[in-house]
C-alpha cells in the first residue's frame, strides 16, 4: 500500500458523535468506547499527516429534504428529531482536533445520509487524486461506516477497515462486523499494525 495512492475516510468526527457532551454519545453503550477511539483515530492521524497520503472528512449534515423523504420511523428520522447533525449547527462541524490540521485535510460537503459517496464529490476527488487504496475509520460501525466502505469496494477500490478505529453501538456489533460482515469485502487491520507496514514501505 502506497501511501501516495491511499486515502484516509474519517467519518463521523463531528461534534455531536465526539465531543464529551456530545447528543449522539447515548448512543454507545460504554462511553470509554468513545473515547478510545478517538485517541486512536488521532494518533493515526498524526503519523499519516506526514506522508502524501490524502485525507477525507465527509461530515453528515441531514438536511430537511433528505430526512423529509425518508421512513419516518428510521434511524435518519430519529436523528433529526434528536437535533443531531444540523447544518450549520455547531454540534455538525468537524471535532477541533480535526480542525487543527487546516487544509491538509479534505473537506466534502453533501452527506446527508450514511453512505459518504452518496450525493458527494467522493467519487470524483478519490478518481482525481490517483487514489487505488481507501482506509475507512469512524462512526457508526454498522451504518455510515459500513455503507461508505461497500461502495468504496464496488467502485474497485481495495478497502481497508481500520478495526480499532470504527466506533460501534455495542461491542457485540464491533465483533460481529469486524469479524464477519468486514472480511467480505475488505482487509481489517488495527491501526497500530498498518503505521507499521508504512514505516516499513517508507524504510
Amino acid at each position: 500500500m502506497n501511501p501516495a495512492t491511499t486515502a484516509l475516510v474519517l467519518i463521523g468526527y463531528q461534534n455531536d458523535q465526539f465531543a464529551t457532551n456530545a447528543i449522539l454519545r447515548s448512543a454507545i453503550d460504554d462511553a470509554s468506547r468513545t473515547d478510545s477511539v478517538l485517541e486512536r483515530t488521532l494518533h493515526f492521524v498524526s503519523h499519516v499527516t506526514a506522508t502524501p497520503m490524502t485525507v477525507i472528512v465527509p461530515p453528515t449534515e441531514l438536511t430537511q429534504r433528505f430526512v423529509s423523504a425518508t421512513n419516518a420511523n428510521g434511524i435518519l428520522w430519529k436523528l433529526r428529531e434528536s437535533g443531531a447533525l444540523l447544518p450549520g449547527s455547531k454540534g455538525a462541524e468537524p471535532i477541533p482536533e480535526l480542525l487543527a490540521y487546516g487544509e491538509r485535510l479534505v473537506t466534502i460537503r453533501g452527506k446527508s445520509g450514511f453512505n459518504a459517496f452518496r450525493n458527494t464529490d467522493m467519487e470524483r476527488e478519490l478518481g482525481t487524486r490517483g487514489i487505488r487504496d481507501v482506509l475507512i475509520a469512524g462512526a457508526i460501525t454498522s451504518l455510515c461506516v459500513d455503507s461508505t466502505a461497500r461502495t468504496a469496494y464496488e467502485l474497485g477500490y481495495n478497502v481497508t477497515m481500520l478495526t480499532d478505529c470504527v466506533l460501534s453501538g455495542t461491542a457485540a456489533e464491533h465483533d460481529l462486523y469486524c469479524g464477519r460482515m468486514f472480511p467480505l469485502y475488505a482487509r481489517t487491520v488495527d491501526s497500530r499494525t498498518l503505521l507499521r507496514e508504512f514505516q516499513g514501505v517508507a524504510a
